[in-house]
């Protein structure tokens, strides 16, 4: 089955949800209202990372691993953050395989 999603339907659901990697799991997530971070922008356009609310150009941001919207699209983070979360997803991942 095949389902047709429109452009504006994914980028106008900002409803921030944040993956948890060591339950598997979204969980609800929410910034201070004061902090800008949209899923789309000018490149220029001064915004906050999602994770710790530092400001950078648009177009210098990473995409999150962890923080997305309701179809799964990231917001953007600075490269300390991404760097971080990605560091933590390696870290659980690996421990559970460990497990295994």
């Amino acid at each position: 089955m095949v389902v047709a999603l429109n452009r504006e339907a994914l980028f106008s659901d900002t409803t921030m949800r944040k993956w948890d990697y060591a339950k598997h799991a979204y969980e609800p997530y929410a910034v201070p209202a004061e902090w800008h971070c949209p899923l789309l922008t000018d490149l220029w356009v001064v915004v906050n990372c999602a994770s710790c609310g530092t400001t950078q150009e648009y177009g210098r941001c990473y995409t999150s691993p962890t923080i997305h919207n309701g179809y799964g699209l990231g917001f953007g983070v600075c490269r300390e953050c991404y760097e971080l979360d990605r560091s933590e997803g390696i870290t659980t991942n690996n421990k559970v395989k460990e497990v295994m």
